[in-house]
């Protein structure tokens, strides 16, 4: 059984070689599907992973991994009117299995093929340049002195409106997913980014401020209670003093003037007692 797996394994592999060797056919990779053209037409049935013969016809291999768009240059203006120097935005999209074909057939030139690279990028310039839109569109939602503080969210909303707007189209709708995007650079004008120091420099300052008040405000209140207390201890103070306990208190000084021989007391006209020791 294993003997004749390995056989049939290699006359598979053998034919491949010599279908390629030949230039009438190949082998599609993971990763990959096939779109065949024959005399023109473009088939809308995909070839799978696998070998395949093309005697009449050519397939372009279309890759259904992960690939990117990178956008440079872009010169959004934000929320503030104010012109964004320069932006590079990263866009990483994917082509879904079973319908790339029928896509090919409908949109000629949408697609790329770069040089050394042994693939076509399905939908590399319709999604790179509704991705265009989608970051213009994105950025006006953010004044400039924002945007670097915003990057998270930013590349949420590129990423929202660039799916919306390939779902929009019938006949695109579903062909792609966009799996992310990432804000690479974000260079505004310096002006605005001395606005931006300004800015921060003067929160700070705020905050400073706000707490110098805070501790102001809190001493005073401090103050305040304190000198209730004092206040009111006084009025208690001053209500035990009643005439029997000041006359208490007058006997007890005569008692203690009078059993000390240095002693002296002096009784004035306002019956005002003084007590001085020598």
């Amino acid at each position: 059984m294993q003997r004749t797996k390995r056989l049939f394994s290699g006359v598979i592999a053998a034919l491949a070689i010599g279908i390629g060797l030949s230039g009438c056919g190949g082998v599609i990779e993971t990763g990959s599907v096939g779109v065949r053209t024959t005399l023109g037409d473009v088939s809308q049935t995909e070839e799978g992973q696998g070998i395949y013969a093309a005697v009449f016809s050519h397939v372009d291999h279309y890759t259904v991994k992960e690939t990117s768009i990178d956008l440079n240059d872009l010169t959004p203006r934000a929320k503030d009117k104010l012109t964004v120097k320069d932006l590079e935005v990263s866009i990483y999209y994917r082509g879904v299995p079973g319908t790339i074909a029928k896509f090919v057939s409908t949109h000629a030139g949408a697609s790329a093929k770069f040089e050394g690279e042994g693939f076509v990028r399905p939908g590399y310039y319709l999604v790179s340049n509704l991705a265009k839109g989608a970051i213009y569109d994105s950025v006006t939602e953010y004044d400039s002195l924002a945007l670097n503080q915003s990057r998270t969210e930013l590349e949420g909303k590129i990423l929202t409106q660039t799916q919306r707007l390939l779902d929009a189209d019938p006949s695109v709708k579903g062909t792609f997913v966009v799996t992310r995007v990432v804000v690479r650079k974000i260079q505004t004008d310096p002006t605005i980014d001395q606005a931006i120091q300004q800015t921060v420099l003067a929160q700070q300052q705020l905050a400073q401020k706000e707490n110098q008040a805070q501790v102001a405000h809190k001493d005073a209140e401090i103050r305040r209670i304190n000198a209730e207390g004092q206040a009111n201890a006084n009025t208690e103070l001053q209500k035990t003093l009643t005439p029997a306990f000041l006359q208490h208190e007058y006997n007890v000084a005569l008692q203690s003037c009078a059993s000390n021989e240095k002693c002296t007391m002096i009784i004035g006209q306002s019956g005002a007692t003084l007590i001085q020791a020598k």
